[in-house]
């Protein structure tokens, strides 16, 4: 009974938006509910919130990433913002459910190492108790080099965004998108509406993160840590649910947990 309500929720929802053409909902997050920056923030500020909602902005060259200000957010070292989807739910289906986006790049003829600014992401249903998503750093051995894409298990920041409004690749497909993704099945959640993104600092400074094996966290970006670049840290482009339903219908799904 429990599955049945669901589908015809959501069946009538359907009819009703295929004749209400103001009912316009899209799987971006919509609002920026809290944002701390850490040391070295303040590229895309002028354009804040606008750069972090909506779709993201990448490029299908992976070795010419997204970097304009209109379209990214640097977090500074150790920042953090809180995002909303406000006309949906991010749900649990097969496979991720969620997906950030960043602006990581590849050397020409380099597949394996990106220059990346790692964070860690989690969810919430209220907007007050996070669940974070399992997270695990593999450090490099000794005299070794920083940005294997596979060293970064469970964080954002990592892989090449390829998905833009003007090429037409589908952002929702993480077959094609780029971006870097999440399962809600892994936090034990069947739904969320808020995500948390924490850039992971800089090692040595009171930023330092640590993954659950005690690893410090290092990346690529850390290696240019000057403050006065303005573009340091995780740098957001957008978020968006691979797996949703309209607020509209959401709602009264809630009664079905």
């Amino acid at each position: 009974m429990k599955r049945i309500g669901q589908i015809i929720i959501f069946a009538v929802f359907m009819v009703m938006s295929l004749f209400s053409p103001a009912l316009a909902y899209d799987p971006f997050a919509d609002e920026v509910t809290s944002v701390t920056y850490g040391v070295g923030a303040g590229f895309g500020q002028e354009y804040f919130p606008d750069n972090v909602l909506g779709p993201p902005h990448g490029n299908a060259d992976a070795h010419m990433p997204q970097t304009s200000p209109e379209h990214l957010l640097s977090l500074g070292n150790g920042g953090r913002i809180v995002l909303k989807f406000g006309d949906n739910i991010v749900v649990d289906g097969d496979g991720v459910d969620l997906a950030v986006f960043e602006n990581p790049l590849i050397q020409i003829g380099d597949t394996e190492y990106s220059f990346c600014e790692s964070a860690v992401v989690a969810v919430s249903q209220d907007g007050r108790t996070f669940y974070t998503f399992p997270y695990d750093f593999i450090p490099p051995p000794p005299g070794g080099r920083l940005g294997k894409m596979s060293d970064y298990i469970g964080f954002a920041g990592i892989h090449p965004v390829y998905s833009n409004p003007a090429n037409g690749i589908d952002p929702l497909d993480p077959e094609v998108s780029g971006g870097d993704f999440f399962d809600l099945a892994d936090v034990g959640l069947r739904w969320a509406q808020y995500v948390k993104i924490i850039d992971t600092g800089v090692p040595g400074t009171s930023s330092q993160m640590t993954d659950p094996d005690g690893d410090v966290i290092d990346d690529p970006g850390n290696l240019y840590n000057d403050p006065s670049i303005r573009k340091l840290g995780f740098d957001l482009d957008a978020v968006a649910a691979i797996h949703w339903q309209p607020i509209t219908t959401a709602k009264n799904w809630y009664l079905y947990e």
